[in-house]
């Protein structure tokens, strides 16, 4: 078992990694930068674990129907309150796909 400062840098590396598919599958969109998928990856691990989605029942074949326009809606008020900028719905449906497909494979 890693010690703390092993998990740190094992997160770390998740994190770019996860950084780096949702950039593949971004593309080079404008406005976008890195760091604000950093923000969105720990955002939506927030909105996980705040909304009770984690807590839901799977259907029959193990999926969890996740509300994508409610967690599109939350990105985008959080970040214009803490960020001062907009971000297009369409962008943050694909950041929150691509995060739920990284999630899926790792």
């Amino acid at each position: 078992m890693p010690n703390f400062e092993d998990q740190l840098l094992l997160d770390a590396e998740l994190d770019a990694q996860e950084v780096a598919f949702i950039r593949a599958r971004l593309g080079d969109t404008p406005g976008v930068e890195d760091d604000d998928i950093y923000y969105f990856i720990d955002l939506l691990a927030t909105y996980y674990a705040e909304s009770g989605i984690l807590d839901a029942e799977p259907d029959a074949e193990g999926f969890i129907d996740l509300p994508m326009d409610a967690i599109v809606e939350y990105l985008q008020k959080t970040a214009k309150r803490e960020l001062a900028k907009d971000f297009d719905a369409e962008v943050l449906a694909l950041i929150t796909e691509a995060d739920m497909d990284f999630a899926e494979q790792n």
